[in-house]
This record gives C-alpha cells, structure tokens and sequence, in this order.
C-alpha cells in the first residue's frame, strides 16, 4: 500500500499530521525509526526505555507448536531469540529490529505483525495438498478465478538459524529457518491462524529453526510455479523455484519497504544469527493421515540482511541496554506469558539418575 500524501489543504491538516508518532515513511537505519502512515499503529521507547506498541487491539493466542521431520515428539514448540543476548550494548539496533518487526509496511507488502487485511483474503480449497492460501483479493482486482489471485505477501523479522540456497541437483528444496523474536512471536503465530482459519496451526521445522522455503523438486507444486516480476512492489513468484537462488539483499546501512529491491545484493552469504527481514506468502493444510494437523507452509521470496550481532561492544555510545528495553514480555497478545522453550530434539537418557533437590547440610 502506497504511503499517504500529506494534504495542503489547510493549515489543521498539517498541524493535525505533525502530531503523528514518527517520520511518514522515512527509511529505517541505525539513527532513524519507521511508522506507517497506512494504520494507527505507532511504536515508541516508554519513559524507563522500554519499547511499546500503540493503537492496536491485544488479540487471542493460539497453540504455539512447531514439528520437525522425524523428531522425537509429534509437537515441539517454535523457536525465538532474545535481541538482548545478541546486542547486549547496542539498544538503538534493538530499538531498529522491532520497529521493523511490528511496523515495517511496504507495496503489497504486509508485516504479519499487524497485517491490513481489506484487500487480503483466505480460501480453503476442497482439494489439493496446499488447500488453504491467502490471496489479494482487492475489488480493482479483474473478476478472475481465485487460482488465478496473486498469493499475498507478508514479511517478519527474525534471527537465523540455518540456510540452504545454494541450487544444485541433490537439493530438493532451498530454505531460510529462522528463531522469531520473542516479544513479537505469539501475534505472529496468531495472525497466521487467523489468516488461515486455523486454531492450532503447526509450523515446520528446520534444523531446529521455523522454516521459510521454496517448492520441492519432484512434487506437484511445480506446476503452480509462474513467471513473476522481482521488484519492490512485485515480490517474485509464489511458490518460488527450488532450482533459483533466494534474492538477499543488504540492507545493514539503511532500509526501506517500499524500496527494498533497490539495496544491492548481498556480498557473501547469509549465516547463523544473522538478522534478517523475510517477504514471503501463507498457505496451509490439514494433514488427515492420522489425527488431523493444521500445518502451515511459509513459501519464502526474498530476504534482507538487517544486522550482525554487535558483540559486547558500545556501539551506539549509550552504554548497556537497559533492564526495560531488554524486556521479553510479548506484545499485541491478551496472554502476555512467555512461550514455552523449544526443546532438544531428544528425550532425556532413561540410565540417567533422577536429579535430587539438595538436602540440607549438617
């Protein structure tokens, strides 16, 4: 959705637009925040340093549950990352990956934080194994058959766990897993439940990261694989092709949704607790073979690097980050309890001694 002009109609109009939270659409960098003038949603540092988010409704959680490929559990839960733990003297990049996190809106270009859903639609299909997909479904759109309907596009921030995009005829599929951040990870598996009609959506797992991926060679969705423009407002096909490298863009110095594919490629790869900001499409489908599961498929089009982990240095010159702004409590949910860990992909060794409270000593 294209930024709102700013109106010079009279003098009210442009005292009213200077009282907004933020720059109108201003680039994120390390010394600038973003807003979006497309909803009333606003982010701010509160008084004692902590981050907030205003002007939305808190909305119900759902079952925060991932599954990996042969893993020792039929449901694990989803992995997320602390921004403290990787920048521990740095609160204005913490300050920056949350900001995009919750608020960063490009041309269809939804952040599933808080995704504007007029022109958005769910369609569950009766048949096929992708039997849920999220649509544009704008009326200036020509009346066409929803297989036809552009999927729509979403994107998230998160930390790296594992990459796969290199082509080459052993692999099946390419992939970005990544850590959500915590704070903003229960909206994030609620907003995709409620997209997709779901109301115990089951994410699936990657090397112990949630997996972001391509089609996979020799199932039936290459088929459904079409020509797409790659652009800033045109995200690339959906699935993408497992045979094409995932664009990966570099955008560390400075960042803008709405102009994103103007950064330069990334020099290098990405790599384990990178953070990056992820576009990508939403679909879905009930795995009846036994009990039936609400699986979720996150079909990946392009990535941007944000940030590398800052060390133990200042970098911003403010000293440590503060106990308020390393807060963890999650935001824009009713239940605001932390998520459950994600557990080792084994169970603990049955020859092991239990472990014993220490008694007293005499």
């Amino acid at each position: 959705m294209a930024p709102a002009k700013r109106s010079n109609s009279s003098k009210d109009d442009k005292d009213a637009k200077k009282q907004k939270t933020g720059p109108v659409s201003s680039p994120v960098s390390a010394a600038s925040t973003i807003s979006s003038s497309a909803s009333d949603l606003s982010t701010s540092l509160s008084p004692e340093g902590g981050f907030v988010v205003e002007g939305i409704d808190p909305i119900e959680r759902v079952p925060e549950h991932g599954t990996r490929f042969g893993g020792v559990r039929a449901l694990d839960g989803l992995p997320t990352c602390n921004l403290r733990d990787d920048f521990p003297y740095n609160g204005t990049e913490i300050d920056r990956l949350l900001r995009v996190g919750t608020n960063a809106r490009g041309v269809n270009l939804e952040p599933m934080f808080n995704p504007d859903k007029t022109n958005i639609s769910g369609r569950v299909s009766a048949y096929g194994s992708l039997s849920r997909r999220v649509i544009v479904d704008d009326p200036a759109l020509p009346d066409i058959r929803d297989k036809h309907r552009p999927d729509a596009s979403f994107s998230c921030v998160g930390r790296v766990i594992d990459v796969r995009n290199e082509p080459d005829d052993d692999v099946k599929a390419l992939e970005i897993s990544i850590a959500l951040i915590h704070r903003l990870a229960p909206r994030f598996v609620a907003q995709v439940a409620n997209l997709l009609s779901f109301d115990k959506p089951v994410f699936v797992l990657s090397n112990d990261g949630i997996s972001f991926v391509t089609s996979v060679k020799g199932t039936n969705e290459a088929k459904y694989v079409k020509p797409a423009e790659m652009n800033s407002a045109k995200h690339g096909p959906s699935p993408r092709p497992h045979d094409e490298k995932i664009p990966v863009f570099d955008g560390r110095k400075s960042f803008q949704p709405t102009r994103y594919a103007n950064l330069r490629a990334l020099d290098g790869n990405l790599y384990p607790g990178d953070y990056v900001f992820l576009g990508f499409t939403l679909q879905g489908y009930v795995d009846k073979k036994s009990t039936p599961v609400q699986k979720v498929k996150l079909c990946i089009q392009f990535a941007v690097l944000l940030a590398r982990p800052g060390g133990d240095q200042d970098s911003d010159g403010k000293g440590k980050v503060c106990d308020a702004l390393a807060d963890e409590t999650p935001l824009g949910v009713v239940d605001v309890s932390p998520m459950a860990p994600l557990l080792p992909d084994y169970l603990p060794d049955d020859g092991e001694p239990p472990v014993l409270p220490d008694s007293e000593v005499f």
